[in-house]
């Protein structure tokens, strides 16, 4: 048996770690500025991405949340 699918997660761990500590947060930013330009289908876009990554983060849900009410 081999273990080399979990050896090659665990090395990718600290790179998909970081891909979630700093895509995350930026995508957040983007979907603030659509929000504020008043593009709600992007800023849903964004927050959308964002909430891909990191699921646990409610910010992303209620903003998301706030641009599909500015959509009616």
């Amino acid at each position: 048996m081999t273990c080399w699918p979990l050896v090659l997660f665990l090395n990718a761990f600290p790179f998909l770690l970081l891909v979630v500590l700093v895509c995350s947060p930026i995508l957040l930013i983007q979907g603030n500025q659509a929000f504020k330009d008043k593009q709600w289908q992007r800023a849903i876009g964004f927050y959308t991405e964002a909430i891909k990554l990191n699921s646990n983060n409610a910010t992303y849900y209620s903003n998301r949340a706030a641009a599909y009410l500015e959509l009616g």
